[in-house]
C-alpha cells in the first residue's frame, strides 16, 4: 500500500491555492503529480507551494492543467481557510460556501468535478455556454424597449 502523501503547510497564497486545488482532485500533497505534468522536478513545485516562486512561462499550463483562470490563481478570495492557525485547514469549497471571482457558475457540479474533464469536454462546455448567452442576448434585443410608453 503506498505511504499517503502530506500537502506542505503553507502561508504562501499561490501555495495554499496548489494545496487547495490538490485536495480538490483528490490528490493532497502529490507534487510529483504537479512535476510531471509541467515537465520540472518536484523540488520546483515544493518552492511554488513555500514561496510562490512560479515562472510565467508556465502561466497557459497552469490554467489549461487545472480549468482554473489566472485569476483563481493569482487571486484573493477565491479559497477558504477555516482556521488561521492551521494553513491546511482548506474546506471543501461548494460545501463550505465557497466564493471565488467571478462566482463558480455551476450550482450542480462541484469544481473538482468539472477539473477532471478533458480539455476538449471543457471546451465543447464553454462552446454551449456562448451559444446559450448569443440566444439571450438576441432575445433580449428582440424585447420591447423598457421606457417604451404601453398603452
Amino acid at each position: 500500500m503506498p505511504r499517503q502523501k502530506t500537502p506542505t503547510p503553507t502561508n504562501n497564497p499561490f501555495g495554499l491555492k496548489l494545496n487547495t486545488y490538490l485536495l480538490d482532485i483528490g490528490r493532497p500533497g502529490d507534487y510529483t503529480f504537479v512535476a510531471e505534468a509541467f515537465g520540472i522536478k518536484r523540488p520546483s513545485v515544493s518552492e511554488w507551494v513555500k514561496f510562490g516562486r512560479i515562472a510565467k512561462r508556465h502561466y497557459a499550463l497552469l490554467v489549461e492543467w487545472s480549468g482554473r483562470p489566472l485569476s483563481w490563481w493569482f487571486g484573493t478570495q477565491a479559497y477558504e481557510v477555516s482556521d488561521a492557525s492551521n494553513p491546511l485547514s482548506v474546506q471543501e469549497p461548494l460545501a463550505r460556501g465557497y466564493v471565488s471571482n467571478p462566482p463558480w457558475p455551476f450550482f450542480g457540479i462541484a469544481p473538482k468535478d468539472y477539473a477532471m474533464l478533458s480539455l476538449d469536454d471543457k471546451r465543447d462546455i464553454e462552446g454551449f455556454i456562448r451559444v446559450a448567452l448569443s440566444k439571450t442576448e438576441a432575445a433580449r434585443k428582440k424585447l420591447p424597449h423598457e421606457s417604451a410608453e404601453i398603452f
